[in-house]
């Protein structure tokens, strides 16, 4: 049901092609439209990431800065105005050794509390659909609201909550899937100088070689020590740090069970 979903509103007076062709714009332009009614603008902006992704995924293991994203992508989100200067941002691309659908279903299905001892407290308050339905592949979209509390290093324990919606998208290759998230508040981090006014988060799991997959995760935030700007650098490392850590995690978890 999921393909045909998407496939019968794509077909009739697609939109022109307008998705762009380099890895800067497109994190921003699929964020944007992942939760269109007509997803060919997705369709489209997924093709040409994994186009992009065919030729130069070994640019962007190490981290990737993107920094496109705009007010017009946050705009509609949700009622909230949002401040985005000072935003910065990263991107990292990474191999699985499994499919989308076996990794979507460990990221949906799977309690994050289980997988890693980092979570002190995570929960979910879904708004439309639910896991089952979107993992068997019954609806094409899922949105639920999560609320964590995550420890770092040096002693940084950040409590959150977000918005988070799920899309699958056909492609030539097979189905992929869409996740954008962004936060609902401000994160409250202990201590209290840890300032995190602004975060928004992109990922796309695609159809790779040998039945398994590629995944490209995006990462816009605006931060803040103490009133001050984090330094650009240490931010921009710590964010590809936690996107290149969140793959494996998924990986090994996947391997042990």
């Amino acid at each position: 049901m999921r393909t045909i979903g998407l496939a019968i509103m794509g077909i009739g007076c697609a939109s022109p092609a307008e998705a762009p062709n380099e890895l800067n714009e497109l994190t921003a332009f699929i964020f944007e439209h992942a939760q269109d009614d007509d997803p060919a603008l997705l369709q489209e902006g997924v093709a040409n990431l994994d186009t992009w992704m065919s030729k130069r995924l070994e640019e962007t293991k190490d981290g990737y800065v993107v920094n496109n994203l705009t007010k017009k992508s946050v705009g509609e989100l949700d009622q909230c105005t949002r401040d985005i200067s000072g935003l910065i941002g990263a991107a990292v691309g990474t191999t699985s050794r499994y499919d989308v659908d076996t990794l979507t279903d460990a990221q949906l299905n799977v309690d994050p509390m289980r997988m890693s001892d980092a979570f002190i407290a995570y929960r979910r308050d879904i708004l439309f659909n639910d896991e089952e339905c979107f993992t068997n592949g019954e609806c094409d979209a899922l949105h639920y609201d999560s609320y964590s509390t995550k420890k770092f290093a040096l002693g940084i324990e950040v409590e959150g909550v977000s918005r988070v919606q799920w899309r699958w998208v056909d492609t030539d290759e097979g189905v992929a899937v869409v996740q954008r998230t962004w936060l609902a508040l401000p994160l409250k981090a202990t201590p209290a100088w840890l300032n995190v006014r602004e975060q928004f988060y992109l990922n796309v799991v695609m159809p790779w070689r040998d039945d398994r997959s590629v995944r490209m995760q995006a990462v816009w935030a605006v931060t803040e020590i103490d009133d001050a700007p984090v330094p650009e650098n240490m931010a921009l490392q710590l964010a590809i740090k936690q996107m290149q850590d969140d793959a494996t995690l998924y990986d090994e978890w996947l391997d042990e069970n």
